[in-house]
């Protein structure tokens, strides 16, 4: 009896040190253009800015889709090429990560400055993921980044997951991605 009791409160001492992940991811579009006016009859330093699509969503645990699951890590090609499976991701603080059955609403590529190179994403062509679009293929130049929000994407399973990544040798590429 006293095993069973002591065994039922080392449960719960364990079940309280495990950590519970709270999500809340933020997604900030914002170009701000300032607009100097000159000419005859203009006050010096005249301008405005000009910022009319400024966008600010976070989804969290209470949203619609929740945010869930995240990841945050740098994908290095090999000779050129890599493929980026959605449902095998690992993450350099969480580990092995699967985003299988989530919908991916908040991702970004940033190719480094440092690359030499262009890297273009593409959907998959083994199983690759549809949820950006039929054919989605972008290039992104060292030190440019691509930000997509959609809400409206497609949940990654066993024939929609992977993404295709060409470039030139060793180049690197970041990765985030929040779903729900």
């Amino acid at each position: 009896m006293e095993f069973w009791i002591a065994g039922i409160l080392l449960v719960l001492v364990l079940a309280c040190w495990i950590p519970l992940v709270a999500r809340s991811a933020t997604y900030t579009g914002k170009m701000d253009v300032t607009r100097t006016i000159t000419g005859e009859g203009i006050p010096p330093n005249s301008s405005y800015v000009v910022n009319g699509l400024d966008t600010l969503t976070t989804m969290n645990g209470a949203t619609t889709p929740a945010c869930s699951a995240d990841v945050c890590f740098t994908e290095a090609l090999s000779s050129g090429a890599v493929t980026i499976d959605l449902t095998n991701i690992t993450d350099p603080v969480l580990g092995t990560v699967t985003l299988s059955g989530l919908t991916p609403f908040m991702i970004l590529f940033q190719n480094p400055s440092a690359n030499a190179n262009a890297i273009t994403i593409a959907e998959g062509a083994s199983n690759g993921y549809s949820g950006l679009g039929a054919s989605f293929k972008i290039v992104l130049q060292p030190g440019e980044e691509c930000r997509i929000l959609k809400q409206a994407a497609s949940a990654v399973g066993s024939g929609s997951k992977t993404f295709d990544l060409t470039g030139t040798g060793a180049q690197a590429l970041g990765v985030q991605i929040a779903a729900g």
